[in-house]
Formats: structure tokens, sequence, C-alpha cells
């Protein structure tokens, strides 16, 4: 249908960086995809690194062309995060 999903789990920090791009690139290789999904349902932790990790992901679907980017599911803590961080002015928050 065009929608991808990338599913995180734990702790969203820098250590995590290598995995998340290696699924970044998988999905941006397959060129029928024009909605990603971010799935923070089981992310227990977020720091700084994950927010950039985010931007560096919206600014390589927006040269792809992938018009759509939601970060689903946040638990409260984290989405107190990307509250403060502003983060629904660059993604979908749902």
């Amino acid at each position: 249908n065009g929608v991808a999903t990338i599913t995180v789990e734990g702790r969203f920090d820098f250590n995590i960086h290598s995995e998340f791009k290696a699924a970044s690139t998988a999905v941006f290789a397959h060129k029928d995809v024009k909605a990603i999904d971010i799935s923070l349902a089981q992310v227990d932790y977020l720091d700084s690194s994950a927010l950039g990790t985010l931007l560096v992901l919206r600014d390589q679907a927006n040269e792809a062309r992938i018009t759509t980017l939601a970060l689903v599911g946040a638990r409260q803590m984290v989405r107190q995060i990307l509250d403060i961080a502003h983060f629904e002015k660059f993604f979908t928050l749902r």
C-alpha cells in the first residue's frame, strides 16, 4: 500500500544509529514507498541523538519524495520529549 514501517524498541539512542540507518536505507530502496511510519510504541527512552536521527530521516525522505512521515504510538514520556522538541512541525504524530 506504499507505507513502510520502521519499528524501534527499547532505548532509542546513538547505540542503535547503525541499525536505524540500515532499516531506513532498506525502505528507501523500495521505490513504491510513499509514506513511512516509525513505530515508537516499544521505546522506553529517547535522547537527543535519536531526535537528530529522525531529522536526518526526514531530510532523506524529502529527497526521496516521500510525502508522509509519522511517529506512531509513542508512550507518554517519549511523546512529551517529541512535544517539547516541537516535532509536530516535522512529522505527523499518531
